[in-house]
């Protein structure tokens, strides 16, 4: 294939970018606290990635987060369509040309998480947007459901997950937040639950919370040492994980694929055969690690 010269001291290989290798001139650790002078040989050794969103998706931002020293842009599958992604990620493209700098990209998968299913409506830019937030009060009753007939309130959550009420037991503690808190803010919800009611959970708020936006629901972990609750059992890669991953693939160069809930070196493995199918060998994985099952099997995961 052949090769040609770009700006920047790069080369690209049938069109595409790739960057140089970056090293360190000296080993001594000290420097890390001495601030480096501002030349053109200076680059930082702590690097930043960003997650691109709404505000962060045209060119003149992207190039001013490039001269600003983003090296890596994350494009989050759990929120946001295919075409906005493919825009943003046509307008990085044109950032990095114009700046004469290169910034790998990741794609972080939605993969086996559970959020509450609630309308939404898409902005002039095409990001999906929720509409009435709510305020929910401590001790109040709070009823998540997985029925699929159930439309959402301030007082009933229809979930995406249709087994979760199969994993519940009285006692048990459901965390619900909007997607990316914390856990410590005013849009984190912990609820405690008080009975099993078919396809319903009838649970009792622990706090008083803000709810708004996307949000995500977590069953916490019975026990601080071991593995007590049922596992979700969706898969590794949803639908719209794989036809996203290939669309966006066979247009752009994807320099790694942040694997979500990674429980077992098998999803790894499962992962890598998937983007091989796709003919994306160079594709490294990142496999996040975000669940008790995940740190119990840390050692396989890396092997």
């Amino acid at each position: 294939m052949p090769s040609r010269s770009i700006p920047g001291g790069t080369k690209a290989v049938g069109g595409r970018g790739y960057a140089k290798q970056h090293f360190f001139k000296h080993l001594d650790m000290n420097e890390l606290m001495t601030p480096s002078p501002d030349t053109p040989e200076t680059f930082t050794g702590t690097k930043l990635v960003c997650s691109l969103g709404p505000s962060s998706h045209t060119v003149p931002v992207l190039e001013a987060m490039l001269n600003s020293g983003m090296v890596a842009a994350r494009i989050d599958l759990t929120w946001g369509g295919l075409d906005f992604h493919r825009k943003t990620l046509q307008a990085l493209n044109v950032a990095m040309r114009n700046t004469r700098k290169l910034c790998c990209i990741i794609l972080s998968t939605l993969g086996r998480e559970v959020m509450v299913r609630r309308p939404c409506v898409f902005g002039e830019d095409g990001w999906p947007l929720h509409a009435d937030p709510f305020e929910v009060k401590a001790g109040q009753t709070i009823t998540l459901t997985t029925r699929t007939d159930v439309e959402a309130t301030d007082t009933v959550l229809p979930v995406t997950y249709p087994q979760l009420h199969n994993m519940c037991q009285e006692g048990d503690t459901i965390y619900i937040g909007r997607y990316l808190v914390t856990g410590s803010d005013s849009a984190s919800l912990y609820l405690r639950v008080a009975a099993i009611d078919g396809q319903d959970i009838i649970c009792q708020a622990q706090n008083s919370a803000f709810m708004d936006g996307l949000m995500t629901v977590f069953h916490m972990e019975r026990s601080f040492d071991s593995l007590l609750n049922l596992q979700n059992t969706q898969p590794l890669l949803s639908d719209y994980d794989k036809q996203t991953v290939e669309a966006l693939g066979a247009e752009f160069d994807i320099d790694f694929v942040n694997l979500a809930y990674t429980r077992t070196r098998e999803d790894v493995h499962e992962a890598r055969l998937f983007l091989d199918s796709l003919g994306m060998l160079n594709t490294k994985i990142l496999a996040k690690i975000e669940t008790r099952q995940a740190l119990l099997n840390f050692r396989g995961i890396l092997a």
